[in-house]
Formats: structure tokens, sequence, C-alpha cells
């Protein structure tokens, strides 16, 4: 059976090199690399493009099934996992486990980059339901406002994501 997920892996990714899903969500560039489809559930593998925009980062939420694995690729990423702080800088790795409180964001002047992995899978759906399709050309942009969160965050309200109640009261 492993050998079988593992060949999955490399030919659905391989196909999603060619012709890759990217979004928009808040401002920042989301590309998926792999689905919880192409995974069979086991995880959600993207990439995070964002940038240092004063004031203003996505609200602290809570995955409860779901643990986060964030390797910085660039950049400076800031972020608050339950009662600890940090800053994180390039090869370094953010842990978030299910069920615990976070939140990150760039915490320089200047892009930051990411890759994300997500155990179990399932976060692509998010992704796809809540970000808005962009082109290979696209950056994250710096005109994001609380009004443009509170609108995210309706959205998620009114739908059946688990993460919603956390994130937005």
């Amino acid at each position: 059976m492993q050998s079988q997920l593992q060949s999955s892996f490399v030919t659905r990714s391989l196909r999603d090199v060619l012709g890759l899903e990217r979004y928009r969500i808040v401002g920042d560039v989301v590309t998926l690399l792999i689905s919880s489809d192409d995974a069979n559930g086991e995880l959600t593998l993207h990439e995070v493009t964002s940038v240092y925009r004063e004031g203003v980062a996505m609200r602290t939420h809570i995955h409860p099934e779901q643990t986060q694995y964030v390797r910085v690729l660039e950049g400076v990423i800031g972020y608050h996992i339950g009662d600890n702080s940090g800053i994180a800088q390039p090869g370094d790795i953010i842990v978030m486990p299910a069920g615990v409180a976070h939140r990150t964001w760039t915490a320089q002047p200047g892009e930051s980059r990411s890759l994300v992995l997500t155990s179990p899978g399932g976060l692509d759906h998010t992704i796809r339901n809540f970000g808005e399709p962009v082109d290979a050309a696209a950056r994250p942009t710096t005109d994001i406002t609380e009004s443009d969160i509170d609108e995210i965050c309706e959205r998620m309200l009114a739908s059946d994501t688990s993460i919603v109640p956390q994130m937005c009261q």
C-alpha cells in the first residue's frame, strides 16, 4: 500500500508542476502542491507567499484535528502558538499541533515564502472554497484591511468549516 501512495504522490505532483492551482486568500498567494485527494486524505501540502502588512494578519484560529508544519523558505515569519510566540527564519520549522490556537504572519518588510504540510489532509478544500483563483504571476498584496478579514470570516461562518468559531470571534 505504501508504494502505491508514494507513486501517487510522485505522479500527481509532476502533473501539478505543469498546472498548479493558485489562490489568493486574505492577500496571500497559496499554491496547492499535493491535495488531500492526491494523498488519500493523509495530508495537504501547499506553498504560501505572503507580504508584510503593518498591523493586519489572519486571526488566531484552531484546526481541531489537523497539525500543521511550516517550513520557512524565505523571509521572516512571526507566530503565536498557544502561549508561545516567536520568530522563524529560513530553514526553521514551526509546528502547530491540532487543537492549539495559532496564527502566523510575515514579520518584517518584504515577502515571506513557506511550505505548509497539514495532516491529516483537507485544508485544500478550505483553500479552494475561500480562495480566489489567480495565475502564476500573482503576488501577495498589501492592501488588506480588517474588513477584508471580517468578510472572509462571514463567509466561513456561513459554511461548515471547523476552524471558524475560534478565528472569527
